[in-house]
């Protein structure tokens, strides 16, 4: 090995014999370059050299190898042997097959001859016992024929299973049946006529039976889909011949005295001429109707007729196809139809044009007959128990408002003209309530005139729904300009809310807008809302607009009584310009405090002189008992820091509590119980200014119920020592400035913690003070900080 690798080194080692042993070597390329290169003799010698060292090689090889040489030569003839051996062996194999092969296909051939003749008997027995069924339907066929109509569902019949039978195989070029389809065929266009007039008939005279046979027989012919879109495309054709002739401007002059035929109406002749459109479109709607009650009926029978072998309703058999929608396809036929026609007479004609854009609610009010009439079909077949019309049952009113606003669609042009046309009317009417001519605003009985004006173009909708939604939204619109036109003329500003002495010009005015306001919203729900039958939705819009003037109304009253509120509140806080710390007077019946007399002078002089000027008492008094509220917790809120208070300031309180009532009951009308809360609060504090300190937890005191905790305690620092100072002098304020914040904080968890912290300052500050206290002082301390304890105690609890 060693020296095989010698030689094939020296090779490779070699630039001129390295391409010997390269892939693909090229005896001529290695010839030419060493000729090119001019080493032909060297190039020989070592080729020379080389093949003297391979053949060495190769003896050494054989020397050594010449054992392993010998048994491999001997395995090939032992191969040689098992081969022709093998070869024998198959040959023999070869020729088995050869003759299973001869003794299988005999068989086979004759058995696919044998059952190729099976099978062609087999179909001509098939096609005979088809032709034989054939014949016998045919026979059968003319015997039925003869019994005329009666048989024309059998007839149907044996025409269905005479196509099954065409569909199970091709008969065609059988002489025996070829000879009768001429007859078939003339006889299957007799029963179709006759059916198609069946159906005719009973479509019109309402006649089930007819109808039923009619729709069976084309069931049975496989033609009904075809026949109900056919049916259904007939019927909308018809009513497009009758809108034609109805809006034929040509034809309404027939019979009319006057010259000619001419398509406009003479002079002296328009009502007639109107009179004769309106009755023929009157007349289309009734036609309208009919056919539509026709082709309900061939759904009705649809849905009751089944099928003989299958037991369903023939509406079931084409539910997959466009005839189940046979009612929807009629109606969208029927709009798209009048769509275009009326659009087209309208164009054609402008005496049309403004006729039907004049008496737009009029031809509504004709047309909306038909979702009235579809929608009692409906309704009747529901009672009936129909189980098709019950399956639509639920969508019944959906249906109902689909097919209203389907028909607005045909007259939507003349909407628009007829709406721009009212919207007109309205606002003129409302400016002419503003003009410089008229009074200053007007009264009652305009108000109630332009009200009726509203009443009277809602009327023209009629049953309408839809299109009394269009004209109440005009109506909204006529009343929100009403309210713009006041909200212009109220005057603002300081004058407008002055309460220093009679109503001046501004106030006046307001006051009148104010009235006319109330009258205007009292009209509209006496003369519209309580008398006249109006939808839900149409009054619930009107509904809408009335609050928008009552809104304007409030607050034009609202800012005028906030004054007044506002004002007796200062008057209120007056009352720590008195003097409460003396002792009880001599006089029997002691005089109220001055800021109380100002306070009655005042409500006595505002109710005189301003709020009874008001037509809208109703109101002012609603808003007077909000301020009598306000005023009555700011009175408790401000006597509760009275301080010093002695018992002649105590039977001064008390007489002002009495006055209070008084000035109030001027504005609740004598009765200041129903103000509620407040007026529980007050009578409380009544009852706690004159108990002892052990007795104000009683329950029957109303402490904490009627009279919250924070005012008890604001209180019983005119009992306290002098040197406790009260919770708002602790940090500088004013009494209105405390009472400002109670307002701001209702919170009672504040409030309490508020005092607290004047407590807790005081007991860190004067510890020794309660020894030189008066048991009395020390007992309204402690009760003090028992309320504060037991009042954190129940908020904590909640």
């Amino acid at each position: 090995m060693e020296s095989n690798e010698d030689v094939v080194v020296e090779i490779c080692s070699d630039n001129g014999l390295r391409p010997l042993l390269e892939e693909g070597f090229d005896s001529k390329a290695f010839a030419t370059r060493a000729i090119q290169n001019q080493v032909v003799g060297e190039t020989l010698t070592k080729l020379s050299q080389g093949i003297i060292g391979l053949n060495e090689e190769i003896r050494s090889q054989i020397y050594t190898n010449h054992e392993d040489l010998l048994s491999q030569a001997t395995g090939i003839e032992s191969l040689e042997a098992v081969l022709k051996m093998m070869g024998s062996r198959v040959n023999s194999l070869n020729s088995s097959l050869d003759r299973i092969n001869s003794r299988i296909s005999d068989p086979y051939h004759k058995i696919v001859a044998r059952t190729t003749q099976l099978a062609r008997l087999q179909a001509a027995c098939d096609l005979l016992r088809r032709v034989v069924r054939m014949l016998y339907l045919v026979k059968r066929l003319r015997s039925q024929v003869q019994g005329g109509s009666r048989e024309i569902t059998k007839v149907a019949q044996t025409f269905s299973e005479i196509d099954q039978l065409n569909q199970s195989g091709d008969l065609r070029g059988i002489e025996v049946v070829d000879s009768e389809k001429p007859w078939l065929n003339r006889t299957r266009r007799e029963v179709e006529t006759q059916a198609k007039k069946m159906l005719a008939q009973g479509m019109e005279y309402a006649n089930p039976t007819q109808v039923g046979v009619a729709v069976q027989v084309f069931h049975n012919l496989g033609t009904l889909v075809d026949t109900v879109l056919a049916t259904v495309k007939g019927c909308n054709d018809n009513i497009q011949r009758q809108t034609q002739d109805a809006l034929n401007p040509a034809t309404l002059t027939e019979g009319m005295p006057g010259p000619g035929r001419s398509p406009f109406p003479a002079i002296g002749m328009s009502a007639s001429w109107k009179a004769a459109l309106w009755t023929r479109i009157e007349k289309l709607t009734d036609h309208i109707c009919k056919v539509y009650g026709q082709v309900n009926h061939l759904r009705v029978v649809l849905e009751k007729k089944r099928d003989p072998v299958s037991q369903i309703s023939l509406i079931e058999t084409i539910r997959e196809t466009e005839a189940f929608e046979l009612l929807t396809n009629f109606w969208i036929g029927i709009v798209d139809m009048l769509t275009v026609e009326f659009a087209t007479t309208a164009r054609a004609s402008t005496h049309l044009n403004q006729l039907f854009e004049g008496d737009y609610p009029k031809l509504v009010r004709l047309f909306t007959y038909l979702p009235e009439y579809i929608h009692r079909h409906q309704s009747a077949a529901v009672a009936t128990g129909n189980t098709y019309t019950a399956k639509s049952g639920d969508k019944d009113k959906d249906d109902f408002s689909r097919y209203e606003q389907m028909l607005l669609t045909i007259f939507a042009p003349f909407e628009k003209a007829y709406l721009s046309k009212s919207l007109t009317r309205l606002f003129d009417a409302v400016n002419q309530l503003f003009t410089p001519a008229a009074k200053p605003l007007p009264g009652k009985t305009e108000l109630t005139s332009l009200t009726k004006l509203f009443q009277s173009e809602l009327t023209t909708a009629g049953t309408s729904r839809p299109l009394a939604m269009v004209l109440v939204r005009n109506v909204e619109k006529a009343i929100k300009l009403f309210t713009m036109k006041c909200e212009e003329l109220i005057a603002t500003g300081g004058d407008a809310i002055q309460v220093s002495g009679p109503p001046n010009s501004a106030q006046l005015r307001n006051t009148h807008i104010t009235n006319s306001l109330h009258a205007f919203s009292v009209a509209i729900n006496e003369e519209m809302l309580a008398q006249s039958e109006l939808s839900q939705p149409v009054a619930s819009v009107i509904k809408n607009s009335v609050e928008v003037v009552e809104r304007q109304r409030n607050g034009i009253l609202s800012n005028f009584v906030a004054r007044v509120s506002a004002v007796l509140e200062e008057m209120v806080s007056r009352m720590h310009e008195e003097n409460f710390s003396g002792p009880i007077p001599n006089v029997p019946d002691p005089p109220c405090s001055a800021y109380m007399q100002e306070m009655h002078k005042f409500a006595t002089r505002m109710t005189n002189e301003h709020l009874t000027k008001f037509q809208c008492q109703t109101v002012v008094m609603d808003q007077l008992l909000t301020v009598s509220s306000k005023v009555m917790e700011c009175f408790v809120a401000h006597v509760c820091l009275v301080r010093p208070l002695g018992e002649g300031g105590k039977m001064k309180v008390a007489m002002d509590l009495t006055q209070l009532e008084l000035v109030l009951g001027l504005f609740c009308r004598g009765d200041v119980s129903r103000l509620g809360n407040p007026y529980k609060m007050l009578r409380a504090f009544r009852r706690l200014l004159f108990l002892a300190p052990e007795n104000l937890l009683d329950t029957s005191t109303g402490v904490g119920s009627d009279l919250p905790y924070s005012h008890v305690l604001n209180q019983l620092f005119s009992r306290a020592p002098a040197n406790l100072k009260s919770p708002h002098k602790v940090q500088g304020w004013s009494e209105k400035e405390y009472v400002q914040w109670m307002k701001n904080h209702p919170n009672e968890a504040e409030r309490i913690s508020f005092v607290q912290a004047t407590l807790d300052n005081y007991n860190r500050r004067h510890p020794q003070d309660k020894t030189n206290l008066s048991s009395h002082e020390n007992t309204i301390i402690s009760l003090m900080n028992q309320i504060i304890l037991s009042t954190k105690a129940t908020v904590s609890n909640r």
